[in-house]
């Protein structure tokens, strides 16, 4: 994960990508550091728990719904409690 941004008492975990459509496994790739981040930050901030907020995928290469996306959004759900945004940017 690239890291996160905390404020207004919530917190938001960014994971960008620059990978064009020929390879596709980038989108699994996110949502398993994804996964591994937002677990070891439950567990060493137990307190924080509730102020977590979907977090973001950015791939700028690739515009529009990739099609394992659903099922990527699925599994980090049923793992973490959260799906993932998919953007092609981030404003901050």
């Amino acid at each position: 994960c690239e890291g996160f941004l905390q404020y207004d008492n919530k917190v938001l975990f960014i994971e960008m990508k620059d990978i064009p459509k020929a390879r596709g496994g980038w989108i699994a790739d996110a949502r398993k550091k994804f996964e591994e981040t937002i677990l070891s930050f439950k567990e060493h901030h137990p307190a924080l728990i509730s102020s977590l907020i979907k977090p973001i995928l950015c791939n700028p290469s690739f515009p529009g719904p990739h099609p394992n996306e659903t099922i990527q959004k699925k599994i980090l759900k049923d793992k973490i409690g959260l799906e993932f945004i998919r953007q092609d940017s981030i404003i901050i």
